[in-house]
């Protein structure tokens, strides 16, 4: 019997795909990631509300992930990236928690809203980026 259930974060790794899906590359070095998925209530009071309480129906969804990593050059997961916001095109993005045949991974398209490379005296160079999915995204299974 184990003592608690779950993923280890360390398990987990990032993927871009510039071609269609075609090909993924990992984004080497990624030290910290999220994604999050939002929802922008539409407000609905009215005079007709009831004992004061505002009223809401569901409103428009949205999508984004940011992504921490130690920089490397030459790094072909961290150039298409780069190539993303460059030259404004669009990336099928995954997040595969476990990286293993059978485990749930996320996947969408999204552009590169942000990069940003951060050099600190005593420490390794970093990069970070933000990316807007576009539409829906998907939960699938990996072969």
């Amino acid at each position: 019997m184990g003592c608690g259930k779950g993923v280890a974060g360390y398990k987990g790794k990032p993927y871009v795909s510039t071609d269609g899906g075609s090909t993924y590359l990992v984004v080497a070095n990624t030290k910290d990631m999220s994604i999050s998925k939002n929802m922008t209530p539409i407000d609905t009071t009215s005079f007709d509300s009831v004992d004061g309480w505002k009223e809401f129906i569901e409103g428009l969804k949205e999508w984004e992930v940011s992504i921490e990593s130690i920089s490397l050059e030459a790094d072909p997961g961290q150039e298409a990236i780069l190539g993303g916001i460059t030259e404004g095109s669009e990336l099928i993005f995954q997040y595969r928690p476990n990286d293993v045949s059978g485990a749930k991974y996320f996947e969408g398209i999204v552009l590169v809203k942000s990069w940003e490379e951060k050099n600190a005296l005593e420490d390794a160079v970093m990069i970070s980026g933000s990316f807007q999915g576009c539409g829906k995204p998907q939960t699938l299974i990996l072969p």
